[in-house]
Formats: structure tokens, C-alpha cells, sequence
């Protein structure tokens, strides 16, 4: 569910729908995961576990994959918006989609690699610098978190 917070309170629940849930088949238990305001009431949102992109109306609340028409997507954490391209942090790479249809559909534009699994890290999530081709993005070590404590060590 995406909760619309204001005023320092939690005010309502802005959407609960089965497409930000659809995580039953895969390996990771998450459901919807990074959000993005893109324009006034339109939200983009990744689903970790199902490895989608959702686009949704924050005024009727109606949640829709977007189809990815050319490239290939994973389960994005992070997302960042700028200049009508969404940046998905992917763990090993930051994708970047375009559209030109309200994103509905959507196009792999380019990747930047920011690997460092043989770290035993992944990448979660990420900030714009000081202009639009500056990123800062985290990283955690999920072998670490998960009980493997040491097995990611450098």
C-alpha cells in the first residue's frame, strides 16, 4: 500500500492494490519498493519482488505495469526522476528509461554500471548532487544483514 503522509501525520491510504503486492513467484518478498513523483498526482513505483514498474494515478488510484518495449529491467530498489527520464538503482546498475506516452510504455535508454558485488555489495538507493548528471547512491551488504555476518568481508 502507498500512504500519503502530511503535516508530520500519516493521512490516508492513497492506494492498496494487487499489482503493488505481486511478489508470490519470486525469491524476494518484496512488493512495491522505490516511489517517485514525476508530475502532480502521477507516481511511479518499483516492485522488487516482481521485477516491474508501476505507474500510478494518485487521484483515481488505479495502479498499471508499465511495459518495458525495448531493453530489459530487474528489480529496481531507488528511483530518481529528471528531465522526462526515470533512473532505476538495480543493485548492479542504474537503468534509464524513457517515455513518451505518460508511461504506459517505456524504453531502456542506457545503463551505468555501478557493480560492486565482488564487494558483497548492492546498491539501494541514490540522490541527485549538486546537478542532474551527479548521483550519490548507497550500498548495503545484504550477505551481512541476512545472517552470513563476515561473509562479505573485504
Amino acid at each position: 500500500r502507498i500512504f500519503k503522509v502530511e503535516n508530520g501525520a500519516m493521512e490516508e491510504v492513497v492506494i492498496s492494490d494487487p499489482t503493488l503486492l505481486d511478489w508470490v513467484d519470486s525469491a524476494f518478498p518484496f512488493g512495491i519498493n522505490g516511489l517517485v513523483v514525476y508530475e502532480e498526482g502521477k507516481l511511479i513505483a518499483s516492485n522488487s519482488g516482481a521485477g516491474t514498474i508501476v505507474h500510478v494515478d494518485l487521484v483515481t488510484g488505479e495502479a498499471t505495469n508499465v511495459e518495458i518495449i525495448e531493453g530489459d529491467v530487474g528489480g529496481a530498489d531507488g528511483l530518481l526522476f529528471s528531465k522526462g527520464r526515470l533512473y532505476l538503482i538495480t543493485g548492479t546498475a542504474i537503468d534509464v528509461l524513457e517515455s513518451d506516452d505518460g508511461w504506459k510504455k517505456a524504453t531502456v535508454a542506457g545503463s551505468i554500471n555501478i557493480d560492486q558485488s565482488a564487494s558483497g555489495e548492492t546498491a539501494t538507493t541514490a540522490t541527485w548532487g549538486g546537478t542532474d548528471e551527479e548521483i550519490y547512491v548507497s550500498f548495503v551488504r545484504f550477505g551481512d544483514l541476512f545472517g552470513e555476518v563476515g561473509a562479505n568481508a573485504d
